[in-house]
């Protein structure tokens, strides 16, 4: 898989993921979740998905993470195709969703 379809299917996964970027109101670097919690940008990594702290995310461990997470987005994610999200991969995930806070800020201190 290549990289630009794992970048478009993780923008896929942002949009359906449980992180309310809608609702920015606290610090400069951080939003607030679903239940009214401060996030900073360390909350955006995906390690908490990774049940047994192997530092790789299995298949299994990345759909029982999230009820939104399906085989699709994680196939797409996975970009060597090993059925692992290692350390690598999830960086790039975690790269992306950086970059999405980052536009998101600067979209709403424009407004």
């Amino acid at each position: 898989m290549n990289k630009f379809a794992l970048w478009i299917s993780v923008l896929l996964l942002i949009t359906s993921a449980k992180i309310a970027f809608a609702n920015h109101h606290g610090a400069d670097d951080a939003v607030q979740d679903e239940n009214g919690h401060q996030m900073t940008t360390e909350d955006l990594s995906i390690a908490y998905l990774d049940a047994n702290k192997d530092g790789v995310i299995t298949q299994q461990e990345y759909l029982d993470g999230d009820s939104q997470n399906d085989a699709k987005k994680f196939k797409h994610m996975d970009a060597n195709g090993d059925g692992l999200l290692d350390l690598s991969e999830q960086r790039e995930i975690e790269a992306v969703y950086q970059e999405l806070h980052e536009q998101y800020k600067a979209k709403t201190k424009s407004i």
